[in-house]
């Protein structure tokens, strides 16, 4: 048996396959022959394939599926905030204190509550120290259990902190909650209970602050003689010819009234202080 070398060996350089890994497939040599000049390529028997172990607590080896019902139970176990209402409507209320303010920007405030147009109880030039107001009756009484009572601020409800716990307690009772602005208010919560207090008190103040300012303004202007009441509808020439027609007896108090464009109060008054001023007239 005869070997031949033809120069000494190089062994090939190796290159990265697709794969990233050097040389070749596993299980296949290559080399020269120590018996031929030709290449041999000599397979090695591999051995038998082993089932992969999989990781079960391994989400990117085993991904899982999931479960029929699990988000419809997620999203049952998220209830509803501490202290809104799940159900129910909104029932807005609006106040101003003078016939000569404007509810409009406390509608549109309601209205992007989610409020309808058609469930707003206003209050027009009524103060909030008086709880006896017709729109805030029929707004307490269009409140059912599961409903909420949505007001701009808690001024707009009430001015005096008696009658803002009252009103409050009186919701709670009926099941029906209070929305103040953005937030609902939750009367279990403490920190809620306290801040509530807090807002009804500094209502009470800006209210009794208004009415001292007011009373302060007037005493001024009537120490100046700015303050003289209100003017009288007629003055004393007509009212001088509205009693000497009365007298005439051709004309009734209603015709008068009429004709001199007053109520027949204005006439009633007039003549009474004709009387008066000239008892034997």
């Amino acid at each position: 048996m005869s070997c031949s070398l033809q120069g000494p060996y190089t062994p090939p350089a190796l290159k990265p396959g697709e794969d990233g890994s050097y040389g070749t497939p596993p299980g296949t040599l290559t080399g020269v022959s120590l018996f031929s000049d030709a290449p041999t390529s000599v397979s090695t028997p591999r051995s038998p394939r082993v089932p992969a172990v999989t990781n079960p607590h391994s989400p990117a080896i085993v991904p899982t599926e999931p479960q029929a019902g699990a988000a419809d139970r997620g999203a049952g176990q998220q209830g509803p905030k501490s202290g809104q209402q799940p159900g129910g409507i909104k029932v807005g209320y609006a106040r101003v204190s003078t016939t000569e303010q404007d509810l409009t920007a406390q509608r549109t405030a309601l209205a992007a509550l989610g409020v309808e147009e058609a469930r707003v109880y206003v209050d027009h030039g009524l103060t909030g120290a008086n709880r006896a107001r017709p729109g805030l009756r029929e707004a307490l009484a269009a409140c059912r259990a599961g409903d909420t009572l949505v007001v701009t601020k808690l001024d707009r409800l009430a001015r005096s902190l008696p009658d803002a716990r009252d009103i409050v307690a009186d919701l709670t009772e009926r099941g029906v909650g209070l929305q103040l602005g953005a937030a609902v208010h939750d009367p279990t919560d403490p920190v809620g209970r306290l801040l509530f207090n807090v807002l009804a008190m500094v209502a009470e103040f800006e209210g009794d602050l208004i009415r001292a300012r007011t009373r302060e303004g007037m005493a001024a202007a009537k120490a100046k003689g700015r303050l003289r009441g209100k003017p009288p509808k007629l003055k004393a020439k007509q009212e001088a010819h509205l009693v000497a027609l009365w007298r005439g007896g051709e004309h009734t108090g209603a015709e008068l009234a009429e004709l001199f464009g007053v109520a027949r109060s204005t006439v009633y008054r007039a003549v009474q202080r004709s009387k008066t001023n000239c008892p034997y007239g």
